[in-house]
């Protein structure tokens, strides 16, 4: 398992995934750039293999799921850890979900805007990223899907694929 540790204050916060970019490189993007606004994490990573069909984990993770270290995230990762008073040994909340993490990295740095109207209009933002990734996710799967998801439409929405097909990148982008 490998730790860095932001570098000038005891911690506030754990931040615990794979040594993989995925579900938590959003929030340890959001966690870095919020260091020094009050804020001091430490991002764990278990190291994951590559494997036949998909990934390995190594035994540091199945030690800690199996004692229960991630239940609160129905024994997935990531976690955030927040620590009290700043004590790295103590922690007073651990949650899950990488979303959830974000939405709350945010709303501390005030990154949320300044109103409810602010959040919603934020978060709705937010979500529709998270739709055009799932629809990335979808594309890929097809036969000539990359290619298809990066064609360029004209002012007619014409392209050289299936007009019906309504996943591109830019189109998705143009209802943004």
């Amino acid at each position: 398992m490998t730790t860095t540790t932001s570098s000038y204050h005891k911690h506030s916060y754990r931040f615990i995934y794979f040594d993989v970019r995925g579900a938590g490189e959003l929030c340890r993007y959001m966690l870095a750039c919020s260091v020094g606004v009050d804020n001091n994490w430490e991002d764990v990573r278990y190291p994951m293999k590559a494997a036949l069909k998909g990934f390995s984990y190594g035994p540091e993770f199945q030690r800690d799921a199996a004692s229960g270290g991630f239940d609160c995230n129905m024994g997935n990762l990531p976690v955030l850890q927040i620590l009290q008073n700043n004590d790295s040994t103590r922690a007073i909340a651990t949650v899950g979900q990488s979303h959830a993490i974000a939405r709350f990295v945010a709303r501390r740095h005030g990154w949320m805007g300044t109103s409810l109207l602010d959040e919603l209009k934020i978060d709705a933002v937010y979500e529709c990223c998270r739709d055009i990734k799932s629809a990335w996710y979808r594309v890929k799967q097809k036969p000539n899907g990359k290619k298809q998801w990066f064609v360029a439409t004209d002012n007619n929405n014409t392209t050289a694929v299936d007009d019906n097909d309504d996943d591109t990148l830019q189109r998705y982008c143009k209802k943004l």
